[in-house]
């Protein structure tokens, strides 16, 4: 410090606003993070016994993805389901309403093989696995809402 008094400067303190949303964006990127991985964790366990379910090309951690797997978790469910419920469930999503066919076409193609006890078991590890990514994303939900206050505060500032 002696020798470079001139590279040196004092230091202001940052505006509260902005250390929050560094954090919130730090908070944010985990988050993605960790849907990343559950939903990984989830194809592997759809993979298992229901791989038709994949072949939808849905991002299994979007809420309408969930929301279709709770509705026909397996592919005996997929067959007793009514057209109107898939429809319903797109509609409240926002999704094309066509697209109900080809998605109960897709889920009601002819299941694979499986050992007993293992539909049972992927099921119980994909409940778990969608409880937890439906808790991901209503906190991202949260994580946006608060992001997006606080540059609207930001803007307002300057």
């Amino acid at each position: 410090m002696r020798t470079d008094p001139h590279r040196l400067r004092e230091l202001q303190p940052l505006d509260p606003s902005v250390v929050e949303l560094r954090e919130w964006s730090r908070i944010t990127d985990d988050l993605s993070k960790e849907r990343n991985r559950l939903a990984s964790k989830l194809r592997e366990q759809l993979w298992r016994y229901y791989p038709q379910f994949l072949e939808l090309g849905a991002d299994l951690s979007a809420d309408w993805a969930l929301d279709l797997w709770r509705l026909v978790p397996t592919p005996a469910d997929a067959r007793r389901i009514r057209p109107y419920r898939v429809t319903t469930l797109l509609k409240k999503h926002r999704l094309r309403r066509s697209y109900a066919k080809s998605v109960l076409a897709t889920v009601r193609q002819e299941p694979v093989p499986t050992a007993p006890g293992v539909v049972a078991a992927a099921i119980a590890h994909c409940d778990s696995l969608e409880r937890q990514l439906g808790i991901l994303n209503e906190q991202a939900r949260t994580a946006d809402r608060r992001i997006g206050s606080l540059v609207s505060k930001l803007k307002g500032d300057r």
